[in-house]
């Protein structure tokens, strides 16, 4: 697997405990975007992940799952909005 374009699994290997390592990404403004995304590593523990889910829920937040990708899931499906945006604009 290239893991070049993996941004927490790249995080995770230079770390003793990969395992341990995973994305917990907010939006702002935060008090108002209830979404976060849990972003695991190749190596990450389900348990983590499921640590993760639940502190965002006890937050008031919706935790949800996103691979490690470029953009994870809403900054990935955001990108359409932004190039129609500027499309109309110009």
């Amino acid at each position: 697997t290239n893991t070049s374009s993996l941004a927490v699994t790249a995080i995770a290997s230079d770390c003793e405990h990969p395992e341990r390592v995973a994305g917990f990404h907010f939006f702002n403004p935060v008090p108002l975007m209830k979404i976060v995304e849990v972003i695991p590593g190749l190596s990450t523990k389900s348990s983590v992940v499921e640590t993760l889910t639940t502190l965002a829920k006890r937050m008031g937040h919706l935790g949800v799952v996103a691979k490690d990708t470029p953009g994870f899931i809403v900054n990935h499906g955001g990108r359409a909005y932004g190039t129609e945006a500027l499309k109309i604009l110009g």
